[in-house]
This record gives structure tokens, C-alpha cells and sequence, in this order.
């Protein structure tokens, strides 16, 4: 059976996320003979430590860019989980191939232009199932325009550990260097302070310590967020209308680097006349037809990947004092029964890090805590961890 079209098919649900991950039979199996695909930065908390954050986090938000848009070349669509520090990709056997070429030439540019190790790999949704381990997925409506990924099961959580530990499992191609594709992709470090009546944003890392439990864990942990912090909402980080900056020629030369390897003249030059209409554009409130597939809308920066669920429960929450010091208890107290460990970080800001458009109007902004909430988060459960 061909199941190329997989993903495509998947039916999206509009309904809560609490309420999606609750019913197991919106979820469906991932297909055998499709590959789970991971890009992560090396040594990631070394690189914050020495300033490289920025760096980091475009090459990471690259790694999603270069795969959608092979898939959307091909007609297809794939689901996908975004972290600071790398991306985890599902994709079908077709279109692997193309994949890991895009994803080696930007491990290559990631070298020789910023000194950091892209580390790239894959395995076998075959050889997952084998290691009696599953892969089950749905599509979110978060917002319109927007439909998200949503994972369950244990098997992605394995390959992504499996693939990081097995250099067996990392590629070893060998590929021409080329221009990558990243058509859509923009990272321009917009910094967001909370609602009104909102003063902090928490992120938060949460792993179930029983994988098998983890479905039930997740949804005890997202009942606790909701009875300190509200629904989906009422806990969203971002409200207010587009906030965005003049992109900056730093910006720019960081994208050319990404994208050739080197830093290219011609390409600055172009973006920055993009970048300038754009800011006119906005400034002005027009609505000019040159390059209007790049406006933000309102609508737009709602889309944000606030909530995920891909191996850990991974979320951005916007609130007091109070209610953090509340939700951290009730963490705490589930971490000392042994259901969870968890990592967090609290900014006063958030940072819509990067932007991915394509022109069938889907779009997501990639979003984190100011100075690093994910890789702060990441840092303090990989701690726990290593103390079991």
C-alpha cells in the first residue's frame, strides 16, 4: 500500500488539546515504512553558555524549513516537532533521501560558518515498532492557518535517544554543497512581554518517568496548568497585535550563512529591500501588494507552538508569581512520587524566534522564553536526570 500521502490524509480536529490527547482513536498509527528524521545541535548547553543561542536557534528552526519545504515540493506534508536546540521530523521513504541531503549541506554551513555541530539521523518507524515501541499522530487546529502536530506514544522519544547515542544511526552522506531552500523561513527575534495583568512567562519541560504512563501523565500535568493558569487562552503568552522589529542587516547575514554557507551580497541586499517595504508597509498600516506574503496578522502571531507533547510535555505559560509558585508545587509533589521529572525557566518577555510560511497560508511562529527558556529548561531536567 502506498502511503505517501499518509500525513495528508490525517484528519485535522478542532477541539482542546486536553480533550484531543484524551481520546486515543483521534490519533493514528504512523506507517512502517516511514522514517523518523532528528537534527540537533551537539554539546547545546555548552553553545548557550558560550553565547551562541541565536545561532543555535536559527540553525535549528532551519532544520524545519529545509524539510517542509521538500515535502510541500512534493506535494506532501509532514508532522513536526521544533526545539531550541534541533527538530524531529516524520517523513515518508520517498522523499528521505532529499532530506537528509538539505539536512547535511546545513550541517556543513552550521561547521564552517558558526562552529556548531548539527548532528543528523534517522531510523526506521519499522525498526521502532520492532523495538516494541509506537508512533501515533494527529493534526491540532491551534488557530486558522495553523494546524500543529500532536504526538502520543513512546517511540519518538526512543528513536530521538537511540539516534543520539548510535553514531550507526547518524548519516554519513555524502552531498555537492548547494543554496538550501529555505523559502518561508524568517527569524527575526521579535521580544513579546506578557498580557496585562501578566507579568512573567514560565517555560516548562515535563517528562513522564514511566513512558508507558505517559498519556495519563501529560493530562494530570495539563489538568494542574489549567486549575493554576486557565485554559489554552487564558494562558497564552501572546495577545497583543504583531510587535515585530526592522529587520536587521546581523539578521541577514546570519540567514545568508545558513542558507549558502558564506555570506552573500546579493541575497542581504535583496532581503533588506523586502524587510523595508515590509516595515513601511506596517508603519503606515498599509496593505501594499508587493511582498504581502510575508504580513503578520493578528491572527498570525496567535500561531504559535505554545503546547506540544513530542516524548515530553513542552509549554509556554503566561502569568504571576503566584500561580507559578502554585503549578510548581504541584509538580514537585508529583516528581518526589516518581511520575515526573520537570526543568522551567521564567523571563518577563517572550521571543518569537523564527517564522515559517508557505503560500497555502499554513504558518507557525516558533516561539521561546527570553534568554533561552527551552535550553534553560532542558538544562535543569537534564540534571534530574542524570541524578536517577
Amino acid at each position: 500500500m502506498n502511503t505517501r500521502f499518509f500525513y495528508n490524509n490525517v484528519p485535522i480536529v478542532e477541539d482542546s488539546f486536553i480533550d484531543i490527547i484524551s481520546n486515543k482513536k483521534r490519533f493514528q498509527k504512523v506507517p512502517e515504512d516511514w522514517y523518523v528524521v532528528v537534527s540537533d545541535i551537539e554539546n547545546s548547553t555548552e553553545a548557550f553558555d558560550n553565547g551562541k543561542y541565536k545561532d543555535m536557534n536559527n540553525i535549528s528552526a532551519s532544520t524545519v524549513a529545509v524539510a517542509v519545504n521538500v515535502a510541500s515540493e512534493n506535494h506532501l506534508q509532514i508532522p513536526f516537532i521544533y526545539g531550541g536546540d534541533g527538530s524531529t521530523a516524520v517523513v515518508p521513504k520517498q522523499i528521505l533521501k532529499e532530506i537528509l541531503g538539505e539536512l547535511i549541506t546545513l550541517r556543513e554551513n552550521a561547521k564552517n560558518s558558526f562552529d556548531l555541530n548539527l548532528r543528523v539521523g534517522y531510523m526506521s518507524v519499522e525498526d521502532i515498532k520492532e523495538a516494541n515501541k509506537e508512533i501515533l499522530v494527529t493534526k491540532f487546529l491551534v488557530t486558522e492557518g495553523y494546524t500543529q502536530a500532536v504526538f502520543l506514544g513512546d517511540g519518538l522519544h526512543y528513536a530521538e535517544e537511540k539516534i543520539k547515542s548510535d553514531k550507526r544511526l547518524q548519516t554519513r552522506l555524502d552531498i555537492e554543497p548547494h543554496p538550501l531552500n529555505l523559502e518561508g523561513l524568517q527569524c527575526r527575534w521579535d521580544e513579546i512581554k506578557p498580557p496585562k495583568r501578566k507579568p512573567e512567562a514560565l517555560t516548562l519541560i515535563v517528562q513522564s518517568v514511566r513512558e508507558k504512563m505517559d498519556t495519563k501523565t501529560y493530562l494530570q500535568v495539563l489538568h494542574d496548568i489549567e486549575e493554576v493558569y486557565g485554559n489554552f487562552n487564558q494562558r497564552h503568552p501572546i495577545t497583543s497585535k504583531n510587535t515585530f522589529r526592522f529587520l536587521g542587516f546581523r539578521t541577514l547575514i546570519h540567514a545568508s550563512k545558513i542558507k549558502f554557507g558564506y555570506v552573500n551580497p546579493f541575497y542581504i541586499l535583496i532581503q533588506f529591500s523586502k524587510a523595508f517595504v515590509h516595515s513601511v508597509n506596517i508603519a503606515l498600516n498599509l496593505d501594499l501588494i508587493l511582498f504581502r506574503h510575508d504580513d503578520y496578522t493578528e491572527e498570525l502571531v496567535t500561531a504559535t507552538d505554545t503546547l506540544k507533547i513530542d516524548g515530553s510535555l513542552k509549554t509556554i505559560i503566561a502569568g504571576t508569581y503566584s500561580q507559578r509558585q502554585k503549578l510548581l508545587a504541584k509538580l514537585e509533589t508529583r516528581e518526589k512520587k516518581g511520575q515526573i521529572l520537570f526543568g522551567h525557566h521564567v523571563s518577563l518577555s517572550t521571543t518569537l524566534t523564527c517564522y515559517i510560511h508557505k503560500r497555502n497560508q499554513q504558518y507557525v511562529n516558533l516561539i521561546d522564553g527570553t534568554d533561552g527558556g527551552y535550553v534553560q529548561a532542558a538544562k535543569e531536567l537534564k540534571a534530574k536526570i542524570k541524578e536517577i
